[in-house]
């Protein structure tokens, strides 16, 4: 029964329809995977009338009650559920990335930024970062994200991210390459290796590891076209910023042409600032067919 009700949320929230009061009904259950359901569902639907349900399970002892209460919590405005968000990121557990990229998009760009860095500060959490970096959608990470592009281990996080942030299709635009020589990332058939989990990164391509101008220049024209909104939020001093507090040299060509042009699809954040509504936003790794 549990399953079923979980199959009929996950289809009412899909379709932006309010299941009334049974939701409250629902979050007394017993069954902690539809009590998470129900949790999301909140968020997905903005129910802020059901606020302070949600603020009640920020506390809760399983992690998937936690990790969904402070989910909805942000997206209805509860900034009590940053910091919950935050120290989910820093964890580095499963709900590692969703928690730090839902985070960022709900904090100043300042304070986002800072704690950007002390993310990226630990081995542990860079990979962290970088999906934050993304999600943040700022493009004065770009010098940054196309460092990483250099590390193996990092390369298609940052790539990712880097699309995210141009909306520049690394295949589509042949700035992929193949898998570096003798690089392993996940089980191999050595019966002796102990390493048995899976590349985490196994669907995202593989960057090019060409310069920052290069990058720029050889995108097709038809990615950068003109964006007032981001336009607006950028400027070559902050791109040169940006490279000063990661110990990057941000070139002034790069800096004249992010400035004069900008990606046809800007990113989460940018759309939130902009004023519409953050209800339904997705979430990295996060898919509709997914029933929590």
């Amino acid at each position: 029964m549990p399953t079923i009700q979980r199959v009929g949320l996950a289809a009412k929230a899909v379709h932006r329809k309010d299941p009334g009061a049974v939701l409250q009904t629902m979050l007394t259950s017993s069954d902690v995977g539809l009590r998470a359901r129900v949790l999301k569902a909140v968020g997905e639907l903005g129910l802020r009338n059901l606020a302070s349900l949600v603020s009640s399970s920020l506390s809760a002892e399983d992690p998937s009650l936690g990790w969904w209460a402070a989910w909805s919590g942000a997206i209805l405005g509860d900034g009590v559920a940053i910091p919950i968000l935050q120290q989910l990121g820093e964890k580095n557990g499963p709900y590692a990335v969703k928690a730090a990229t839902m985070a960022v998009r709900r904090m100043s760009l300042e304070a986002a930024h800072r704690w950007i860095r002390t993310l990226a500060e630990n081995p542990e959490t860079l990979r962290v970062a970088l999906y934050a970096a993304g999600a943040l959608g700022d493009p004065t990470s770009i010098p940054w994200l196309i460092e990483n592009m250099a590390v193996p281990a990092l390369a298609r996080v940052a790539g990712e991210s880097f699309t995210m942030i141009t909306g520049v299709d690394l295949a589509y635009d042949d700035l992929d390459t193949d898998k570096p020589e003798g690089f392993d990332a996940g089980p191999t058939e050595d019966p002796e290796d102990e390493n048995v989990e899976m590349d985490q990164d196994e669907d995202l391509p593989w960057p090019t590891q060409r310069t920052h101008q290069e990058v720029v220049v050889h995108s097709p024209a038809r990615i950068y076209q003109r964006d007032s909104l981001f336009a607006r939020q950028t400027d070559g001093n902050r791109l040169a910023q940006w490279g000063v507090a990661y110990g990057q040299t941000a070139s002034t060509h790069c800096c004249r042409h992010r400035t004069r042009h900008a990606p046809t699809r800007y990113s989460a954040v940018q759309h939130e600032r902009a004023g519409f509504p953050a209800t339904g936003v997705a979430e990295i790794g996060d898919s509709a067919g997914q029933i929590v």
